[in-house]
């Protein structure tokens, strides 16, 4: 069975803008919060198809918000920082709700080590809902850039993704001689289709799972946009789950040898 959703996704736009707060000296000074929720057991595994288990989610706390800190420039502009430990996790990515940025804020998310960043997202980013993709390490650092510091934070911080290993199942390179990366000689008539499919995080509860699929088009032709997966890949999501699954387009090698590691991908 096949199952069809109206796509909402916010795909990151490149930018070299860095945050304010790289290279200031305060910046072992953040508050440092260690989340200390207890690890989801993975499902067992089951007879019906189900999609990859790709980890999970845990709340970083009531208002945890309001332990973070502001601080001033010399330009003028303010930043606020909090950072966030959770020791199980090797990579971490994080679920806002209640974007309402203003014109002129900028919101990173920054691994510890500051080597990846997610952002700057922006005004025109405000959703009920975003989701940032996975930083690696144990501490992801949020850090708000803007000219009108306040009491009240123009997003909540509502749920940590922890992504787990696959502990010696299937990862990249284990895929049969059957399946044939798009860019070998034989994905040369694919070209145009295949910039509609994407590898999809899964949100259902508080389970991450990988799956794929597909834009499609309808028979109205205006542009609705729908994406076509698998039955089992998020069968039981609620309509707020469906809003934090996150498209990564272009998942794919950029010739025609298997990878072995992650690829890069626009989502």
């Amino acid at each position: 069975m096949l199952f069809i959703s109206g796509l909402s996704a916010t795909a990151q736009r490149g930018s070299k803008l860095l945050p304010d707060g790289f290279g200031r000296e305060d910046g072992s000074r953040v508050p440092l919060v260690e989340i200390k929720q207890q690890p989801v057991e993975r499902p067992p595994a089951a007879e019906a198809p189900t999609p990859l288990w790709a980890g999970y989610t845990i709340p970083p706390g009531d208002r945890v918000e309001q332990q973070g800190q502001w601080s001033g420039t010399d330009s003028g502009r303010f930043l606020w920082r909090i950072r966030l430990q959770y020791l199980p996790a090797g990579s971490i990515n994080l679920y806002f709700e209640n974007l309402e940025l203003a014109r002129g804020d900028r919101l990173f998310v920054y691994s510890g080590d500051t080597s990846v960043i997610e952002g700057p997202f922006t005004a025109a980013d405000n959703s009920k809902f975003l989701v940032t993709g996975f930083l690696p390490g144990n501490i992801i650092i949020v850090e708000l850039n803007t000219v009108r510091p306040g009491p009240e934070l123009p997003f909540a911080l509502a749920e940590l993704g922890v992504l787990e290993n696959l502990d010696g199942g299937r990862d990249f390179g284990d895929a049969g001689t059957c399946e044939v990366p798009v860019n070998c000689p034989e994905g040369d008539d694919w070209q145009d289709e295949k910039r509609g499919v994407a590898r999809v995080l899964v949100k259902e509860g508080n389970g991450l799972w990988w799956c794929s699929g597909s834009l499609v088009n309808n028979t109205a032709g205006d542009r609705r946009p729908l994406f076509l997966t698998a039955n089992h890949c998020g069968q039981s999501a609620s309509e707020s789950d469906y809003a934090a699954w996150r498209f990564y387009f272009d998942f794919e090698a950029a010739d025609c040898d298997r990878p072995f590691l992650n690829p890069k991908a626009s989502g």
